[in-house]
């Protein structure tokens, strides 16, 4: 009957509800809670949004298990990954889709330069959009590679961008002359990719949407993703701490080179300094010969510094006479000449 019905339905109805939807019963009014019609409409009007917001993320996670690039243009790819962004209901939701879409590109050198260019923390599917378009803007060889069409992407550049695009190309040719060199700069490795791990099960190899353990709790979940960035910090700084090991050990190979060649100039130096230095002493000794010969002459005996002297002015004596000599037969002989002359 329906008097039986209207009071017996709502007794096995609130004995079978748990949490929230038995707290939300005891909270109705008591005419509403003895009308089993009521009651219906007023659950269904209340928990029928949940229902859907379950088929909703039931579907998201479904269709985020199939998202893959495969043999589709980048423009149908990211038309896809908008669909299901238009699914999304929270943070997480937002950043799985935005890692499972990169993961989901065909071509490995692509998800590298995404990955250099999003940020380190949580992004979600519009900032890989947005990466997306402004690598075709920079590049048009990659926007050839991925078969991006021109039309799809009418996005006009800002002058940021633009001051970034003739800066790099300032940079470019600057760096194209220059010569390379001989020792390799120990920051030239480019940056190791941080190990994908599944916020569910801590596994490396991919992601919470398609892992296969069962699910965890929120709060497991968040200390799930806590761990997996400090473990992801961790791998930065070791790879800090390799490079500056590498750029130590280059910076002594390069000292030892450049304290080697110093050694050479100073022995090269040294050589000619000892030439000139027994050039000078030869030079030297040659006037204190001279000087030791004056002094000898200067301090000789008496007698012996007359005879000297006595010498001397004998050699000088026979020098003038010799000149006045010279002088007198230059002049007999010029008078005999001039007589000759006149006779004639």
């Amino acid at each position: 009957d329906d008097e039986e019905k209207n009071e017996l339905y709502p007794i096995y109805f609130y004995n079978g509800l748990r949490g929230e939807a038995k707290l939300w019963f005891d909270r109705l009014n008591s005419t509403i809670q003895e009308d089993w019609e009521r009651v219906k409409k007023e659950f269904l009007k209340k928990f029928d949004q949940e229902n859907s917001d379950k088929q909703q993320r039931f579907y998201f996670h479904q269709q985020l298990k199939t998202l893959r690039q495969g043999n589709k243009s980048i423009t149908d790819y990211l038309k896809e990954g908008e669909t299901l962004a238009s699914l999304v209901m929270n943070e997480d939701m937002a950043y799985n889709l935005a890692q499972v879409f990169i993961d989901g590109i065909a071509n490995p050198q692509h998800r590298q330069m995404l990955d250099m260019h999003l940020p380190d923390g949580l992004y979600t599917f519009e900032d890989v959009k947005s990466r997306v378009r402004k690598l075709y803007v920079r590049s048009p060889d990659v926007a050839s590679s991925f078969a991006y069409a021109a039309a799809a992407t009418s996005v006009e550049v800002d002058p940021v961008t633009k001051m970034t695009q003739a800066f790099e190309r300032l940079c470019d040719k600057i760096a194209t002359p220059s010569a390379p060199s001989r020792s390799p700069s120990p920051y030239s490795a480019s940056r190791p990719r941080p190990e994908m791990l599944c916020f569910n099960c801590l596994k490396p190899g991919h992601t919470a949407p398609i892992c296969s353990h069962p699910p965890v709790s929120r709060e497991q979940f968040r200390k799930n993703q806590e761990e997996v960035w400090r473990r992801r910090e961790q791998q930065q700084e070791s790879y800090g701490q390799e490079n500056q090991s590498t750029a130590s050990a280059v910076s002594t190979t390069t000292s030892n080179r450049s304290d080697q060649q110093p050694a050479k100039q100073v022995s090269f130096a040294a050589n000619s300094v000892v030439k000139r230095l027994s050039k000078f002493r030869k030079f030297n000794n040659r006037k204190k010969m001279k000087r030791w010969k004056i002094h000898q002459i200067r301090y000789l005996p008496v007698n012996l510094k007359g005879e000297m002297q006595g010498s001397s002015e004998h050699v000088n004596n026979e020098k003038e006479s010799s000149k006045s000599n010279n002088s007198r037969y230059h002049v007999e002989d010029h008078t005999r000449c001039h007589h000759q002359y006149e006779e004639q």
